[in-house]
């Protein structure tokens, strides 16, 4: 074979080789993307009915309860991944403006649950605001 019929070979494996390779991350990438806004959306949904249900009865103690529970573990989540990924913290303002308006809340509204371990992490994730958002 001639030396430019190899290249021209190599050339079109190589660009092949690119195309069917963008195609499949893409792909993967899209996939990935919808199941994760999938879960968001079914878990928000579920949340949701409970407090309306809550709500509809009349239940406003059990709606109260379940959100400030929800809102424990949305903190409890969001810290642990800020924590671990601090760059993340600064690139979008609005994390800490929801930070913020979080602890404005539980300082005016104070809230401990049934367990000691999970009010320690609550109160851990607002060390974010605590001159540790800077990293």
């Amino acid at each position: 074979m001639s030396k430019p019929a190899t290249i021209l070979i190599s050339l079109v494996t190589l660009l092949v080789g690119i195309l069917v390779g963008g195609w499949t991350a893409n792909k993967y990438h899209r996939d990935s993307n919808t199941r994760l806004i999938l879960g968001n959306l079914n878990a928000e949904a579920c949340s949701t009915v409970f407090t309306l249900q809550f709500l509809q009865t009349g239940r406003t103690t059990n709606a109260v309860a379940f959100l400030e529970e929800k809102l424990d573990c949305d903190l409890i989540g969001f810290s642990g991944i800020m924590l671990a990924e601090p760059h993340e913290l600064n690139r979008d303002p609005s994390y800490l403006t929801t930070f913020e308006a979080v602890k404005e809340y539980r300082t005016r509204f104070p809230h401990k649950s049934d367990s000691p371990e999970i009010d320690a992490e609550a109160d851990k994730a607002f060390d974010l605001l605590n001159g540790q958002t800077k990293h």
